[in-house]
């Protein structure tokens, strides 16, 4: 029963990533074909920070991205490319977990950052090319496994059998939910 709970919960997360990832995949072509190009990044960087399994709309959305900075690096308008840059390497570092989506996609850029600024004659120092914090993988190990033993906890509370099972594992499910939300802020 918790495996398939868990299952249809992955099942409708996937599905929503998938779903507004074509909605604002879509909503951009129809701002390139009005000439609308802000609208454009706006709408590709908002389908792109939603990758998932089996989501070939978020994949586009970066590729289209990544795509975009290259012809205003062509067209000489580094300072639109460095603003792309900075948003892809944004949705990069957000999105990086136990693995990344975008790993191709952040390489690229990293390198593509000083080469802009340089083109540029703005000097960028090193820290700000890194607009996101890195994920602490200690706390993000530590939110994941509370944050297991939370949904465990809690199934185990409401089908407990008896009243005295129901109250310690309820018990556990409020000690877990607050280590969940404290890993989760040291993330």
């Amino acid at each position: 029963m918790f495996v398939a709970t868990l299952l249809a919960l992955l099942f409708v997360l996937d599905a929503w990533c998938v779903h507004f990832s074509w909605v604002h995949l879509d909503a951009g072509k129809d701002a390139g074909r009005r000439g609308d190009w802000e609208t454009v990044r706006l709408e590709w960087e908002s389908a792109a920070s939603r990758p998932a399994p089996f989501n070939p709309y978020a994949v586009e959305a970066m590729r289209l991205l990544v795509g975009m900075e290259r012809r205003l690096e062509d067209e000489g308008r580094f300072a639109e490319a460095l603003r792309v840059c900075f948003s892809i390497q944004g949705i990069v570092g957000a999105t990086s977990g136990y693995w990344s989506y975008y790993s191709g996609e952040g390489g690229y850029i990293s390198g593509r950052i000083p080469e802009l600024a340089r083109h540029m004659g703005v000097a960028i120092a090193p820290e700000r090319f890194f607009l996101y914090r890195p994920v602490r993988g200690w706390a993000a190990h530590l939110a994941v496994g509370s944050f297991v033993l939370w949904v465990a906890s809690t199934l185990a509370a409401i089908t407990g059998a008896s009243g005295r099972r129901r109250v310690r594992m309820g018990w556990v499910a409020v000690v877990t939910f607050l280590l969940w939300l404290l890993f989760l802020r040291f993330a």
